[in-house]
């Protein structure tokens, strides 16, 4: 929780002011809690003293793996999308595209 709320307090500035947007806050909700659970789940192996204490390398070596297909992946994604950007459209704004309420004031 604690992780999440300071991406959403802090990473979202940073992430804006360098041009990056995230509507949904995907990043802060699911992806920095994922990143860390996944080096932790890589770390806490090394402190077990049994045997089968798991493959620490194996688990780190994933967690690098899909970070980088996602930034990979997100990429093409957004080299594929990016002619159809509307640069006068307020990003995350679709009242557009619904019929909506006057607002009140």
């Amino acid at each position: 929780g604690l992780l999440s709320t300071t991406g959403f307090c802090r990473v979202m500035e940073f992430a804006a002011s360098k041009g990056l947007h995230d509507t949904c806050g995907v990043h802060n909700l699911h992806g920095m809690p994922s990143v860390l659970g996944g080096i932790a789940s890589a770390l806490v192996p090394c402190f077990v003293t049994s045997a089968d204490a798991g493959y620490p390398a194996t688990q780190l070596a994933g967690v690098v793996l899909t970070v980088a297909l996602a930034i990979v992946g997100g990429s093409i994604a957004g080299a594929m999308l990016r002619p159809l950007k509307d640069e006068e459209a307020e990003m995350g704004e679709d009242a557009e595209y619904w019929e909506v309420a006057e607002e009140q004031t």
